[in-house]
């Protein structure tokens, strides 16, 4: 999808969302190709909004002391399962609002995204030099604690950066 959507805006393709763009890209090619475009785009989106869904009902479940897996029947783990609906239905129904910015929300949500993802990162690292927690032997390294926080720091710098281009998307020109 990527690779496609990069050849379609260097052959001089203009395009806002995806359906434009498999619809631009079709006299270039057949009906398969942008009928495959399409139904790898929807593909995304039910794998997106199945993880964070998934992984918001684990995590709350969690932090409630409530039976959560997806091995479990709704009967022996119904929070988990209803929280799971909620989020889903929250999702869908965020989507489906008429007139709703969709680009604006999907770049929100990745600068959100983006900004959350170091902070988790920061305290697995913290629980990566646990000595307690893990050992001598599982504990990290030096050279681990350089790699990773290297990695941390980049992270944030572009979750930042990210984060400049959808609030002031006038200081990043594109050149096109």
């Amino acid at each position: 999808m990527i690779i496609v959507g990069n050849v379609s805006h260097q052959h001089g393709l203009t395009y806002e969302d995806p359906a434009k763009m498999a619809n631009a890209i079709l006299p270039f090619t057949n009906s398969f190709v942008r009928n495959a475009i399409l139904l790898m785009f929807c593909n995304a989106a039910v794998l997106g909004t199945t993880a964070i869904s998934l992984s918001s009902a684990w995590a709350w479940s969690e932090t409630r002391g409530w039976k959560h897996s997806l091995n479990m029947s709704f009967k022996d783990a119904p929070g988990f399962y209803c929280i799971y609906a909620i989020c889903t239905l929250l999702a869908a129904s965020i989507v489906l609002i008429p007139g709703a910015p969709l680009q604006l929300i999907i770049l929100g949500v990745q600068v959100l995204a983006g900004i959350i993802l170091p902070s988790a990162i920061i305290f697995l690292q913290l629980l990566l030099n646990d000595h307690k927690l893990l050992g001598d032997r599982w504990v990290n390294q030096r050279w681990n604690n350089a790699i990773n926080w290297t990695i941390i720091v980049l992270l944030f710098a572009l979750s930042l950066v990210l984060a400049a281009q959808v609030m002031a998307p006038s200081l990043f020109p594109t050149g096109s």
